[in-house]
């Protein structure tokens, strides 16, 4: 009736869809994907007081508003394609020993988005050889995660004060920008969060990182959710949503998963595993929410890294899985899930079986780097027998045979890859096994190739090879262990 002031039921529909909808393209943006940097860069390290350079960085999900950023600030930036960007960097940047922390950001009609990965180009001049000498500990300090929680170009932790798996709180501890942590703040509200098991993201798009962890013991027998604690941007966190449910049972290996942006549409996805071997995307509804999408069979006891294996700037999957058990040991398959850029995957290809002895309960190590410099996604995984193997990757999603170096143990080794001498060539740091604190490192030659192993002279505490970076931004990458205790060795 006109004039009355009163709508109709199908005015008021009409109204509420108009609503609903910008609400949804305020969040969902389809063809403005959160971008993924994936290192390492071309060069991945630089002497101090050099000229202008080209950096090139690898990745996924670059569109031709995407922009590389050193320490946050913009640098002139050429699209290649979606695997790849180039950069000039400044004579400005790299005057003294420093990390530039390389992000990407793109700019989409609802404001910029920002890679929730990073890589660090360290400024240094070459040595010949990798010698720690410097030790901090912080006692009680188990499995952990590392990012920019404070937006201030420093690698913070986020990790539990307990043992690895039997934890009821997380908390991060804030760098001073020397490789010095500071006590922190509690991330989560919940009981229980596996401490080995956390992610960091921008879940709802607001710039900060946030902390994404599963919640339940290790090796619980019940279904466990995940939950999500939203960053401020200064350290401390808010709690947030939880979602989801992984396994009636999760048996000898504890779940994992992964985040990305799958289905291109500027927020962070989830894939993680469920009972079965099977797993499930979650879509992000871009405020931290999710909403379960696409299952699939990827095998039981799943390992997943994501990673463009395949170059067309879209995020596939790779996963490990155990294929069978015998008197002889356990056979793991690698197999890569080539993604189709909407959330969804092509069938699982084979590229790998790795052979577990019989005594071993673990899963077979893996990661993913570029070892030989040609933007092709490589892989460096354990066997179990006191060798690591190489699988350099042809760039379309098949691998060349593998080759195997020996680094010792036979039993569980931890390892990590990096440019630990500056010389612009990846590594390979081992710890001998994960009860010792015997350490190795086999240089990279450039081309996918390694010396033989050299001992790293790092003393400490027993405890897994966690994670890599410049803590404390000298231009040489340090390395850290972690069990009970906290370990940083720091290069100078």
């Amino acid at each position: 009736m006109k004039g009355s002031g009163v709508r109709s039921t199908v005015e008021v529909l009409a109204v509420l869809v108009v609503l609903s909808a910008s609400l949804w393209a305020a969040t969902r943006q389809p063809g403005y994907p959160v971008p993924h940097v994936q290192g390492p860069t071309v060069p991945q390290s630089v002497a101090p007081g050099g000229p202008d350079f080209t950096l090139t960085v690898y990745g996924a999900n670059f569109i031709l508003g995407s922009t590389v950023n050193w320490n946050r600030q913009p640098r002139a930036t050429i699209y290649v394609s979606a695997h790849e960007l180039q950069a000039q960097i400044l004579a400005s940047d790299i005057t003294t020993n420093t990390a530039g922390m390389i992000t990407v950001t793109t700019t989409s009609p609802n404001g910029p988005i920002t890679s929730s990965t990073y890589f660090q180009v360290e400024v240094h001049n070459p040595l010949r050889a990798m010698n720690p000498t410097n030790e901090i500990v912080y006692q009680g300090y188990g499995g952990f995660a590392v990012a920019d929680l404070n937006n201030d170009n420093f690698l913070d932790l986020v990790g539990s004060p307990g043992s690895i798996g039997f934890s009821t709180v997380i908390s991060d501890r804030m760098n001073q920008g020397d490789g010095v942590f500071g006590s922190g703040w509690p991330l989560t509200d919940k009981e229980y969060p596996f401490a080995n098991g956390g992610l960091c993201g921008d879940f709802n798009g607001d710039g900060n990182v946030d902390y994404m962890y599963m919640i339940g013991e290790s090796r619980q027998e019940v279904p466990a959710p995940l939950a999500v604690s939203f960053g401020n941007g200064d350290g401390t966190f808010s709690a947030g949503p939880t979602f989801g449910y992984f396994g009636n049972q999760f048996g000898p290996y504890d779940p994992d998963f992964v985040v990305g942006d799958f289905n291109q549409d500027g927020t962070l996805d989830v894939i993680a595993g469920m009972a079965f071997g099977h797993f499930v995307t979650f879509f992000g509804n871009g405020d931290g929410t999710f909403v379960e999408g696409w299952t699939t069979y990827g095998g039981d006891n799943s390992r997943f890294v994501v990673g463009d294996f395949n170059g067309d700037g879209k995020l596939d999957l790779l996963a490990s899985s155990q294929e069978s058990t015998s008197r002889n040991g356990n056979q793991f398959d690698l197999n890569i899930f080539i993604g189709n850029g909407n959330g969804t995957f092509q069938p699982a290809q084979r590229i790998a079986t790795i052979a577990v002895p019989v005594g071993d309960l673990g899963a077979p190590s893996y990661l993913v780097t570029d070892l030989n410099q040609d933007g092709k996604l490589d892989i460096v995984f354990s066997n179990f027998t006191g060798q690591v193997g190489i699988l350099l990757g042809n760039g379309d999603g098949t691998f060349q045979s593998p080759v195997y170096y020996t680094v010792g143990s036979r039993f569980y080794f931890a390892f990590q890859v990096g440019d630990f001498n500056s010389d612009g060539n990846t590594d390979i740091i081992v710890q001998q096994n994960t009860n010792s604190t015997e350490f190795s490192i086999l240089l990279g030659n450039g081309d996918g190739t390694f010396q033989p192993k050299q001992k790293v002279n790092a003393g400490g505490f027993p405890g897994a090879v966690l994670t890599v970076g410049d803590f404390n931004n000298d231009g040489l990458l340090d390395f850290s262990t972690g069990g009970f205790a906290y370990y940083e060795y720091l290069q100078k």
